[in-house]
This record gives structure tokens, C-alpha cells and sequence, in this order.
């Protein structure tokens, strides 16, 4: 997968790095460890007989968990310690990237929609309201959200900090952030070339007022396509459903072939897989839900199994390297989630089967390798790794989105198991939309 830009936050750095103090935030983490009576090995064991409904639960448990390290995480202006050592004991503090503070402030509104804990209601509110103090006007082009230092806006950024906006209206009721919401999804709008073609210009640089198609990010282009989805969903008098039609014809048709037409595809994409699964639920197009299966099933291809003789590693991502890498095994958890969600949404029991069984393999090896009580004692201070990830088996660092990808995947499959659906908000009448200027 390619780096996001990795940038100096300037107003951020009290130096390289910072040793932590002995102390808690709160005991929110240590409180959520699920029980000892829970046979907590027998239902991650990626050998026997899934049980569905105690691996849902302790999906619950370890999202409750996650949630309280990024509480511990966060820093008063809203931002997080990107970067944690649990060896070191130290917050990194010198780099920040916007596109991953929006995907975990994403990541916490959903963990609210599930658990209902006001605080980590109070860490989402807290990451979004730095979103909003980020944002700038863009003359006759709404808001931008910016990138710390730079001061330029990534298209993923935009997406996601509206993803992150559109999660928290959905799942509080608050309807009090619309303005800003229609504000930045003006800016991305905007952000589509000029000749309409469903392609979307990647960056832009207030200082000199251009679009730029650099930096050639290969998953903006889904985030896009997930945003608009949502706008639709949410705002659906706007002329948001035109544009996400036009950017889906351009991703399953024509920037990588004719991906329904050649039964394969050249990347494995988690957003736009979780983009395509929703917008067919809106637009019934046979080749969204075809492009979405179709990635789904090469992700659970290529998925580690009992046959490969590591039980460790069963439901872990195969990507040709070692170690397993653990977000990149996350990201295609919430892909192949998003694709069990449109398997249920059309009541196809045989997709459902398949495609569930490798969504709980995956979860199974995601909360295998999350630090717990129980894994986390050769570090320095035990209790501040707890409900993190590490980057993979050598790599014990934690960083944000590591924390977000994983706790969006089980937040996924708990509501799937439990609820029997995803948690997709349903169009509100037109009365209820607004219309956007037009695009």
C-alpha cells in the first residue's frame, strides 16, 4: 500500500519524541479487557468451528478496548500522538498526517454507534472538532480541509474528514454540523475535472489556487466514491448520486479496463469495496455488486489457512512478504465485511456463507495479535499498549490508523452478527436533502 504523506506538524512538536510519564489518562482500556471466563482462545481459534455470536461479542469487547487507547492517545487540541513505542515508551510527536486523523475520528464515531459510551463520544467529538478548525473557505468552491503544515488539501482528506462528519450526524441525530458538511462536499464536487468524466484531481494548493493530479494515491479515488455514497444517503434532494454514478463508471469501467468484463482486479481496494457495496444499495447496478464481489473474493484468496501449517497466521492478509502485515489484514476485513453487508442486503444465503466465514477468520487473526493484558507484559508500561496493534510481528509500534482499520473491521462484523445488517444510514425523503450548487 502506498505511505500517506507523512508531514512535520509544526504546530504540534514538543520534539522527536516524547517519554511517557507513569499515570492514566483513565482506566477506560483496562476496564473493557473481556473477562477471564470468556474462553477467549477457544473463540479465536482459527481451526475449529466458528462460533459467531461469542466472536461478535468479543469484537464488542475489543472495539470498547481499542477505543480506550486512542482515548489515551489524544491530545488536548483534539489530535492524537501518532506514533506510540510500548518498547520505548514513547509517543512519537514530530509527524502527523490528516488523512489518517480523519479515518480515526471515522473510525470513533462508529465505535460510538456501537458501544453508546459517552466517552468515546467525548474522544470523536473532540478529533472532530479539530476537523472543523481545519477547514478554510475556498472562493466559490465551499471549504477545504487542510493538511497541518502544508496547508494543501489531499482528495482523501476531503473524503474522509466528510465520511467522519456524515458518521458522527448518523449516528448522534445532530444535524448542527450541515452547513459545514455541505460546505466541504461543495469543495469536493469541485474537486471533479472539468469534463465531468468521473475522475478527480488528487490534490489542491490554496497558495496558487490549483487542482493538482499528484500525489497519484490509488485509494483516494474510493474514499471519494464512499463520501458521495453517504452524501447520498443522508442528502438525497442533492445532485450527489450523479457524481458518484459518473467516479463509479470511471473506477469499474475504464481507469484500470473494464473490471466486470475481465472477471479480475489489479489491486486489492478496501474503499472502494466498501464504496460499491453501499452505492448499490442506491443504484442497483449489476457491475458495482460484481466489482465489489470480485474484490472481496481475492481478498479472502488470499487469506492464510490451515493448509498453510501456521495456525497464528490463519485469516492473516497473504501479500508475498513476511511477517503478516496487520492493518493491511484489517483493511480487507472491512472490505470483505462491506461485501457479507451486500450479500445480506440481496439475501444471496450462499455469498453470505462464504464471504462471512472469511470476514471471522480475519477478525479472529485481528484480535489474535491486538495487545491485552496478557500479551503486552514485556513491555515497559503494559497498560498504555493495551487495545492498540502493532504494525506486525517484529514491529511493535502502534500508530492511529493501525488502531482505526482494525476496530472499523469488528465494528463491521459485530453489527452483521448481532444486528443482522451494517449500519447504513437510509435515504432521508427530499424533503429532508439539500441541494448543492450545481456540479
Amino acid at each position: 500500500m502506498p505511505s500517506r504523506r507523512q508531514l512535520i506538524a509544526a504546530p504540534l512538536i514538543l520534539g522527536s519524541s516524547v517519554v511517557v510519564a507513569g499515570g492514566m489518562r483513565s482506566a477506560f482500556a483496562t476496564d473493557a479487557t473481556p473477562t477471564a471466563e470468556i474462553d477467549t482462545a477457544g473463540i479465536l481459534d482459527g481451526e475449529a468451528r466458528v462460533d459467531r455470536v461469542a466472536l461478535a461479542g468479543l469484537a464488542r469487547a475489543r472495539t470498547a478496548l481499542a477505543a480506550g487507547w486512542l482515548e489515551r492517545a489524544q491530545r488536548p487540541t483534539g489530535v492524537f500522538y501518532y506514533v506510540y513505542d510500548p518498547v520505548s515508551n514513547a509517543y512519537e510527536t514530530s509527524v502527523y498526517n490528516e488523512v489518517r486523523h480523519a479515518g480515526t475520528t471515522y473510525a470513533l464515531f462508529q465505535a460510538y454507534g456501537l458501544l453508546g459510551d459517552e466517552t468515546v463520544l467525548g474522544v470523536a467529538e473532540g478529533a472532530c472538532d479539530w476537523i472543523r478548525r481545519s477547514t478554510v473557505p475556498v472562493r466559490t468552491a465551499g471549504r477545504a480541509f487542510l493538511d497541518i503544515r502544508s496547508g494543501d488539501t489531499s482528495l482523501g482528506g476531503q473524503a474522509l474528514a466528510l465520511i467522519a462528519l456524515l458518521e458522527r450526524r448518523r449516528v448522534t441525530g445532530d444535524t448542527s454540523v450541515d452547513a459545514l458538511i455541505e460546505e466541504l462536499a461543495k469543495f469536493l464536487l469541485w474537486m471533479e475535472m472539468d469534463d465531468r468524466s468521473g475522475r478527480f484531481y488528487n490534490s489542491y494548493k490554496p497558495k496558487t489556487g490549483m487542482r493538482l493530479e499528484t500525489p497519484d494515491v490509488v485509494y483516494y479515488p474510493g474514499e471519494a466514491l464512499l463520501a458521495l455514497t453517504r452524501l447520498t444517503e443522508q442528502f438525497p434532494a442533492g445532485s450527489y448520486i450523479d457524481v458518484a454514478k459518473r467516479a463509479a463508471d470511471f473506477l469499474v469501467h475504464r481507469r484500470d479496463g473494464d473490471l466486470a468484463s475481465s472477471g479480475k482486479v489489479p489491486r486489492e481496494d478496501h474503499w472502494l469495496t466498501i464504496a460499491l457495496s453501499e452505492l448499490y444499495r442506491l443504484e442497483s447496478d449489476a457491475d458495482y455488486a460484481k466489482v465489489a464481489y470480485l474484490q472481496a473474493e481475492t481478498m479472502i484468496g488470499n487469506q492464510y489457512t490451515a493448509a498453510d501449517g501456521n495456525p497464528e497466521r490463519i485469516g492473516g492478509a497473504r501479500s508475498g512478504i513476511s511477517p503478516v502485515n496487520y492493518t493491511s489484514t484489517a483493511t480487507k476485513g472491512e472490505a470483505i465485511v462491506a461485501a457479507w453487508g451486500l450479500a445480506t442486503f440481496t439475501d444471496d444465503r450462499e455469498a453470505i456463507g462464504r464471504i462471512s466465514l472469511g470476514a471471522q477468520r480475519n477478525a479472529q487473526f485481528q484480535m489474535r495479535v491486538q495487545y491485552t493484558a496478557e500479551n503486552t507484559r514485556r513491555f515497559v508500561e503494559p497498560a498504555r499498549a493495551i487495545g492498540g496493534w502493532g504494525a506486525n510481528s517484529e514491529d511493535p509500534s502502534i500508530r492511529i490508523d493501525y488502531v482505526q482499520h482494525n476496530m472499523s473491521s469488528l465494528i463491521g462484523l459485530t453489527h452483521l452478527t448481532l444486528d443482522g445488517d451494517l449500519p447504513i444510514a437510509k435515504p432521508l425523503s427530499a424533503s429532508q436533502g439539500h441541494t448543492p450548487e450545481s456540479t
